[in-house]
């Protein structure tokens, strides 16, 4: 049983985090590495402040001089004022440069303000992204810590469950050997009740004998000695039928309460033995509460509870069984005694009323010779110390 167990279990999510970790590392290199952050608009515009000349150099510019020019020209081709034409070239040529190069102002420094905000945005976008790499990568770790104190709480829970079923065979084996030396006691004490009862029943027959030898030995006894032998006997007759009828409502009584008691020693251990497949029961849902596992260790404890219930009941039953064939033995042996006392009440009252008809010389001889067969056999070593001889 305990070979279920054996064995650690692995822990499934230690590939994926090793994947995790290398999908973070080449992501975080990404936002770690920060760019180079440029302004080409910023340029141009500190260029075009520290030399305005150079705005004239530009395309747009120059084209649109040399259109203004060659409209002044055609117009002094036509026979127009040629003072007014110059004085128009140079307003012109002075306004277009001063209207060109505030526009062109105002332009780079719009996109270059614009280039700075896009420029904070990457930088912010960038120091988001890596705080959030790490922030997962952090999570992905407690994730993997608590799959792996998960894995650890498994394997004790096998260690344990393990444990515990090792503690339950050895409980169950015990509990069949102890089952096994009450079968064997049992058997034993069966068996010596069998031979006490037969030793008592020898003995009663050997009683039987003895007293009707006694009786023979009795028959010759005197008319005086036989009248007070039969008024001795009816009276000793009536004591020992009302100490018999006495003894066997005693034993009839003692036999009642025992199997009274043997009813409630079985009725406890039933009872019992329901409290214990209850607790079982108990024990085997907390264990299913509790965790997943616990079922199995529940069941294995349910089973054995009931396997030892079973025993117990068996053994109570074994015990019952016992008892009540003691209780039949005790009540057939107090029958037995009652109705001997029954048989040698009535041999002495036939020997008292045979023994009437006796002659009184042999009566008064037999009278001696029965008074000094009385003294051996009622008390064959009297205080002095001297035996009675024959």
């Amino acid at each position: 049983m305990a070979d279920l167990f054996q064995g650690t279990p692995n822990n499934p999510f230690q590939p994926q985090r090793r994947q995790q970790q290398a999908a973070f590392s080449t992501m975080a290199n990404q936002y770690s590495q920060r760019p180079q952050q440029t302004n080409a608009y910023k340029s141009q515009l500190d260029g075009l402040l520290t030399n305005p000349g150079s705005f004239s150099g530009t395309p747009g510019f120059q084209f649109a001089l040399d259109q203004g020019l060659n409209s002044v020209q055609r117009s002094q081709s036509a026979g127009r004022n040629s003072g007014n034409a110059l004085a128009a070239l140079a307003n012109y040529g002075t306004g277009l440069a001063t209207q060109d190069y505030g526009n062109q102002v105002d332009r780079l420094g719009r996109l270059s303000g614009q280039q700075d905000q896009f420029n904070l945005g990457a930088e912010q976008n960038r120091m988001t992204g890596e705080n959030n790499i790490n922030q997962y990568n952090l999570g992905g770790q407690r994730n993997f810590n608590d799959a792996q104190n998960s894995a650890n709480q498994f394997e004790l829970g096998l260690g344990q469950n393990e444990n515990a079923a090792m503690r339950n065979a050895n409980d169950f084996t015990m509990g069949m050997g102890q089952n096994q030396n009450a079968a064997n006691r049992n058997a034993a004490d069966f068996a010596l009740g069998l031979g006490q009862n037969n030793n008592t029943a020898q003995n009663n027959w050997w009683n039987a004998q003895n007293t009707a030898t006694r009786n023979a030995n009795d028959f010759g006894l005197g008319s005086q000695q036989n009248a007070n032998t039969a008024q001795n006997n009816w009276w000793t007759a009536g004591n020992n039928a009302m100490r018999n009828q006495n003894d066997f409502a005693l034993g009839m009584g003692q036999n009642a309460n025992t199997a009274s008691r043997n009813q409630n020693d079985f009725t406890l251990g039933m009872g019992q033995n329901a409290n214990t497949a209850t607790r079982n029961a108990n024990d085997l849902r907390a264990n299913d509460q509790q965790y997943g596992l616990g079922m199995f260790n529940g069941q294995n404890n349910f089973t054995l509870g009931m396997g030892q219930n079973a025993n117990t009941a068996q053994n109570n039953w074994w015990n019952n069984q016992n008892n009540m064939s003691q209780n039949a033995n005790q009540a057939a042996l107090n029958q037995n005694n009652f109705n001997l006392g029954l048989g040698r009440n009535q041999i002495d009252m036939f020997n008292a009323n045979t023994s009437r008809g006796n002659g009184m010389g042999a009566n008064y001889n037999n009278d001696q010779r029965n008074q000094l067969d009385w003294a051996r056999y009622y008390n064959p070593y009297p205080s002095g110390g001297v035996q009675y001889g024959r």
